[in-house]
Order: C-alpha cells, then sequence, then structure tokens
C-alpha cells in the first residue's frame, strides 16, 4: 500500500489522511471554478478537459517518487473529478429533452456505480496502488476520445450566449447523424430566435442578490453539506462509504455490497421521481435513511450482519436521495446560472466531507452509536427545509431567470390544484 511504501506508519501516520484531504480540497476548488469556467468557456470544452486533467493526474500518481508528488496530482485529481461530475450533469440536463431528462440523469448515476462495482474487484486484482491508478487513468483516457466525437456543445449554451452560428455547426452535425430533416429546420427556427438578445452573464454573487435564487441556493447548499454528514445524499454517500470497514466482514466484500446496493436505488428514484416528483422523492429517501441511521447502532447489539444489512439499506435509500438532489438541483436554476449553482452546491458539502472521518471519530472514542444520532439528526433538518423549495414535476428547464421565477409560481399553481 501506499502507506508502507512511504513509511506512513508510527510517527508519520498523520501524514497518511492528509491524501484524502488533499483530494477534498480540489473537490472544494473545482467546485468553484468548474461553475464559472463553464458557463464562461462553454460545457464541452470544460467537461473534454476535466477527463484528461483526472486521467493526467492518475496517471502521475502511479509514476510519483514522492509524498509531495502524490499530494499535488490528488488535489489536481479531485479538480477534474468533481468538474467532470458537475459539468457531465448540465450537459445532460440541457441536451435531453424534458420527458427523458430525469431517465436520463439516473442513467448516468448508474454509470457511476456501475464503476464502484469494478473498484473493490481491480483492488483486489491489483493489490499495488500504482497498478490501481494507472488502470484507472488508462480507462479515462479511453472514454476521452468518445466524448470528443460525440458530445457536442449545448444548444442551450451557445443560445443564451449569443452564438447562432455555432448553434447552426451543432445542429447540422446532429441532423447529419440522426438522418432527419424537417424537425432540424424546425429545432433551428426555435433555437436562434432572439439570439440578437445578448444574455446576461451570472457569477456566484448573483446566487444571493435575487430572492427567490438565494432561497433556493440556501436550501439546497444545506441540503447537499448535511447530506454528507446526514448520510443521506451526496455527502451521506461519504458517511456510508467511510464507515464500510467498520461493519464487520471483509473489507472488499463490504465495499462491493455498498456499490451493489445502488442499482435498486436507482429503479426506485426512477419510479417515485416519475410518479411524484423530485422534491417529494428526496424527503422520503432521507425520512427512510433516518430511520435506518437510527436502527444500525441497535442492530450491532444483536448481530454484525444485521448491521451491514440495515446499513445497506440506508445506502439504498441515501443514493436515492443522493440521485434526486443532484436532479432537482438543475431543475431550480437558469441555464446561465445552472453549473454555478451546482458548484456552489457541491463547495459546501465537501465542509460535510470533511467533518465525516471526526464524527466517526467520535463513535472510537466517545459512542460507537453517537455518529449515526448525529447522521440522522442533521438529516431531519434537511427534511423540514426541502418544503420550502417548489416541485418541478412536469416543468421544463429554465432558460433565464425570468422563466426560473415563472416555474415557482407554475410550480405553486399545481400544488393548489393537487390539493383540490
Amino acid at each position: 500500500s501506499i502507506s508502507t511504501e512511504f513509511s506512513l506508519v508510527c510517527g508519520n501516520a498523520w501524514l497518511s489522511p492528509l491524501i484524502t484531504s488533499a483530494q477534498m480540497l480540489g473537490f472544494m476548488v473545482g467546485s468553484l471554478a468548474g461553475g464559472t469556467l463553464s458557463d464562461r468557456l462553454g460545457r464541452r470544452p470544460v467537461f473534454l478537459t476535466s477527463i484528461l486533467l483526472e486521467a493526467t493526474s492518475l496517471l502521475v500518481v502511479s509514476l510519483s517518487s514522492t509524498l509531495a508528488t502524490v499530494y499535488v496530482s490528488m488535489f489536481v485529481m479531485g479538480v477534474g473529478m468533481i468538474v467532470r461530475g458537475v459539468t457531465g450533469m448540465v450537459i445532460i440536463n440541457e441536451i435531453v429533452p424534458n420527458r427523458h431528462r430525469r431517465a436520463v440523469g439516473i442513467l448516468a448515476m448508474v454509470s457511476e456505480s456501475l464503476s464502484g462495482t469494478l473498484v473493490p474487484l481491480v483492488a483486489l486484482l491489483l493489490s499495488d496502488w500504482r497498478w490501481i491508478s494507472l488502470a484507472s487513468s488508462v480507462s479515462l483516457f479511453v472514454v476521452s476520445f468518445p466524448v470528443f466525437i460525440f458530445v457536442y456543445e449545448t444548444l442551450k449554451w451557445l443560445h443564451q450566449t449569443n452564438n447562432p452560428g455555432e448553434i447552426e455547426k451543432v445542429l447540422t452535425k446532429i441532423g447529419r447523424i440522426n438522418d432527419f430533416k424537417n424537425q432540424l429546420q424546425e429545432t433551428n427556427q426555435l433555437t436562434t430566435k432572439d439570439t440578437s438578445n445578448q444574455t446576461k452573464s451570472y457569477n456566484y454573487l448573483d446566487l444571493v442578490k435575487v430572492d427567490f435564487i438565494r432561497r433556493r441556493i440556501i436550501i439546497l447548499s444545506y441540503a447537499w453539506f448535511v447530506a454528507t454528514i446526514g448520510l443521506y445524499t451526496y455527502m451521506a454517500f461519504y458517511g456510508l462509504t467511510f464507515n464500510a470497514n467498520h461493519l464487520g466482514g471483509n473489507r472488499y466484500i463490504n465495499s462491493f455490497l455498498t456499490a451493489v446496493v445502488e442499482f435498486p436505488s436507482h429503479i426506485i428514484c426512477y419510479l417515485v421521481v416519475r410518479k411524484y416528483g423530485c422534491r417529494c422523492s428526496f424527503i422520503f429517501s432521507a425520512i427512510v435513511t433516518v430511520i435506518c441511521m437510527v436502527a444500525v447502532p441497535l442492530m450491532q447489539q444483536v448481530d454484525v450482519w444485521a448491521s451491514v444489512a440495515c446499513a445497506m439499506l440506508g445506502k439504498l435509500f441515501t443514493t436515492v436521495g443522493y440521485t434526486v438532489l443532484f436532479i432537482f438541483t438543475g431543475d431550480l436554476f437558469p441555464t446561465m446560472m445552472r453549473t454555478q449553482a451546482y458548484g456552489a452546491c457541491s463547495f459546501m458539502a465537501r465542509f460535510g466531507s470533511i467533518l465525516v472521518p471526526y464524527i466517526l471519530f467520535l463513535g472510537s472514542t466517545v459512542h460507537q452509536s453517537l455518529p449515526y444520532v448525529i447522521m440522522a439528526t442533521v438529516s431531519l433538518f434537511a427534511v423540514v427545509a426541502m418544503f420550502f423549495l417548489p416541485e418541478t414535476k412536469g416543468l421544463h428547464l429554465p432558460e433565464t431567470l425570468e422563466e426560473a421565477q415563472v416555474s415557482m409560481y407554475r410550480a405553486k399553481r399545481q400544488q393548489k390544484l393537487r390539493k383540490q
């Protein structure tokens, strides 16, 4: 392992967690930088660059001879990884038709879960950390080729940046591949209309200047933050994953199970989102996760595998909430604020991921059930906060600030009609 090769034991043991901390710091920087770069330079170039950046940094890790090189490379890898994830979800939101957008977004999360199942298998076959890093690097380089060939710039971003020439080029390529003409002409007329009006570019400060946008970003940032600590969305995802080795049994099997359990969660996510919408699905998954968090320490007193099963059930619904939150965030912000909203939420979430190891440390020094109590408590506050956001079921993705505000009133009217 990397700890034995660089003698990260005894007095130098404190240097080992800094590897993860360097990656988390990269996540924080990438969350902010990725949103700004994606809105200013375009989705496609930033997405492709992030993949190459992540692949190159992993290659450097596999060849590194000093611990300082590992730290720097892990930081760069964290930047590329988070930018790839955020920008990739934005691309899906903007290129997929509204009726299929949530299904494709969930399908993208399925691919992430598939990679999660392969990690323990690769670690078992390639026991050396250098070979594991090299294998991950090669896989990313391979993925970059189809991305370069088949992923075009999104029409929504081109439209908002007043670039009709590029819009025509992208539509021509799409029409050539899919062999349609009439629909191409209709889409071209629809997409290029009003491109003479230059759309204002936004920055992170604009997220707090507008009242309803400020309310959304505060609630969602809190939800992403709580998710780490509360084991409930992306942040809670870290809580279960980091604690997998403490559940008992074989660590490879535990890691594999935490990834496999995500597949049925995606099916559940698709069904509940399609039926009830994102907000209600998020609240439902959070409540079930809280129940599991309370049950885990109780089951540990009975049987270790009972606690593992309960934790896996919690991970299942954690993944449901994580996936819903990723989709829900994109639904609530206009095109030129979307990646910055993702970036701001992801940035706040990193604080939660930093706190998770310390919360787990309380379990080993104070009481073993304390981490689960903390996770469950903060998750309940996220449930309450979600009630102050509008439901986005059946609404189109807003392109401008005005459309985002109109969609809020439409959501309120739909909620009143359902109550009647």
